[in-house]
């Protein structure tokens, strides 16, 4: 199963990915941003000055057209003051009426509505439209469009001073207008999908409204932002639609006409602006993401290689070289990579160095602890010369000599502290005739060893101190003959050397005793199995031991157990 890869928050590598990636979001986010306002801004800054120019052409028409009612009106009122003679006014009445044909009837009253001269009846030139008119406080009066014959027509009317007699009287000028016309001039205008044209008068009544598919929920929207507007432009969004309104009082009058316009299109333009520019924001910060990565990668995996490296140092391997590619890496990494050479280098010399001076100083010790042995064996085996020799027992003293002689030939053995495996057990064989010809032939011994044991190394003088605990400690003023016997076999890549006598045993006590003379460092009356314990460590380590079974009244057993090795290991070790 594979291993998956965990992103680590706290590496370096993602630190120099989120500070890039945070940068080049951020700039992005505030240029965008102030991007798209700008431009929002401005687009909806477009809409309402092309609604104000819309609105202000068709304000300019309509009040090009209502400049020419009014001129015709105050030509009338010329004629009027300069006139007295109502047939010569009838005249020039229906001159103008047959010259104009947006003009249906003129009317000339006085304040009591009574008609003095005029091209036709009007049905809306009653008495109460004569007194609102009498009774208004402006220039001109308007009544609201009204349908005769399947035409909108309008009433303007207009309180005026008129000759009578040589006299001048106040009287009402009536003009009734063709409302298309008007209708007409707003006909023109391209409003779009939902746009409308509204005129009201200064009460917001509608006066007259033409619609693009405006629906009743959108006008309402539409004449509660005309109100609310009052003049001037805004922005009105509704149903995801953006209409610009344009709100302006007609000169000499007091209504107002208000352009709603469908600016969708401009809007629509910069949502899809705003998205590309989001889109390349976008690839800009995968882009970054890449760039980012790629620098991090470039920093953090010459980091990332000496850090394996550091781990193979901690695991105990100082034969590593920490190997980056210098030629894209940093100068301080590539520096801290020589540094880090360096370093295991010297540490390898202190190594070689301390290894070296302690086996010194193991070779030392060795050959401390041996001469420990040597002359313990060699007083006692002396005395028991000197005693067959007053006691006149030449043979024993003559086997004796030749099997010291042998044993001590061993032990010099050219200053060497490892012999062979036969080289130890021959060695031993001749320490239990020197003390079988001291203790009567109280014992006998059996060596047995597999024939590929022979030829591995022993430590020098490993099993004499066993074989001596057998004698003095097992077999020593026991009633029958005892027996040693000495077993060498291999097993799992170690030699075991057995030393088994068949003595008195020893308690578990003796022999914990034992094991705490073995293990502990303080303990130094001790010359047998403690300095054989202490040389096996210092040879070979904590693979080799000693361990101890006995059994009282039946035997005590010995079992050394160390590692194999030939002649050609010893000398490399060495």
């Amino acid at each position: 199963m594979s291993k998956r890869r965990i992103i680590n928050f706290k590496s370096l590598k993602f630190a120099i990915l989120r500070a890039i990636v945070l940068s080049v979001s951020l700039l992005s986010i505030v240029v965008i941003a102030g991007d798209i306002a700008i431009n929002t801004n401005r687009t909806e800054e477009q809409a309402k000055n092309s609604s104000s120019e819309i609105g202000n052409q068709v304000v300019m028409n309509y009040e090009n057209y209502l400049n020419s009612m009014f001129n015709t009106i105050t030509y009338l009122e010329v004629e009027l003051m300069n006139h007295n003679d109502l047939n010569v006014i009838q005249n020039r009445f229906d001159i103008i009426q047959k010259s104009r044909t947006d003009i249906v009837n003129i009317i000339l009253c006085n304040i009591d509505g009574e008609t003095m001269a005029s091209t036709g009846l009007s049905l809306h030139s009653s008495p109460d439209n004569i007194k609102q008119i009498y009774g208004s406080s402006s220039k001109y009066s308007f009544s609201s469009p009204y349908m005769i014959d399947g035409e909108y027509k309008i009433l303007v009317g207009k309180m005026i001073m008129h000759s009578v007699g040589g006299e001048f009287e106040n009287g009402i000028l009536l003009v009734e207008y063709n409302f298309q016309t008007l209708v007409n001039i707003s006909k023109s205008t391209n409003l779009g999908d939902g746009g409308a044209l509204y005129i009201l008068d200064s009460d917001y009544t509608m006066i007259y409204s033409m619609q693009n598919g405006t629906s009743p929920y959108l006008r309402d929207a539409q004449l509660y932002c005309i109100e609310d507007l009052i003049i001037g432009n805004s922005i009105l969004k509704h149903s995801g639609n953006s209409y610009s309104i344009y709100v302006q009082t007609l000169t000499n009058t007091r209504w107002k006409i208000a352009i709603c316009a469908n600016v969708s299109a401009s809007f629509k333009s910069q949502t899809v602006y705003d998205i590309t520019i989001i889109g390349i924001a976008i690839l800009i910060l995968l882009f970054s993401f890449i760039i980012a990565s790629w620098i991090s990668k470039r920093v953090t995996n010459p980091i990332a290689v000496l850090e394996k490296s550091m781990k193979k140092l901690e695991e105990g391997n100082f034969d590593i070289v920490s190997e980056i590619d210098e030629k894209h890496s940093q100068v301080e990494i590539v520096r801290l990579n020589k540094n880090f050479n360096n370093m295991i280098t010297q540490i390898r010399k202190l190594m070689d160095k301390v290894v070296e001076e302690q086996t010194a100083q193991r070779k030392s010790e060795l050959k401390a602890l041996q001469n420990q042995i040597n002359p313990h064996f060699l007083y006692n085996t002396l005395d028991s010369i000197v005693f067959m020799a007053e006691s006149n027992q030449v043979d024993e003293v003559k086997r004796m000599v030749v099997a010291l002689a042998k044993f001590f030939r061993i032990s010099i053995s050219k200053g060497k502290p490892i012999i062979t495996v036969q080289e130890e057990l021959e060695h031993v064989k001749n320490y239990m005739i020197i003390e079988s010809i001291r203790y009567k032939d109280t014992f006998t011994f059996q060596i047995d060893c597999e024939e590929e044991c022979k030829n591995f190394l022993a430590m020098k003088l490993m099993l004499q101190p066993f074989v001596e605990n057998s004698i003095y400690h097992g077999l020593k003023n026991l009633e029958e003959k005892g027996l040693i016997h000495i077993k060498v076999y291999q097993e799992d890549g170690f030699l075991y050397f057995v030393v088994k006598d068949n003595g008195y045993g020893m308690r578990q006590s003796k022999i914990d005793e034992l094991y705490e003379r073995m293990h502990n460092n303080e303990v130094t009356n001790s010359v047998g199995i403690k300095n054989v314990y202490q040389r096996l460590k210092l040879y070979y380590g904590p693979t080799a031991d000693i361990k101890i079974e006995s059994v009282l009244d039946e035997y005590t057993k010995f079992i050394i157990k160390t590692p194999m090795i030939k002649e050609e290991q010893n000398e490399k070790n060495s």
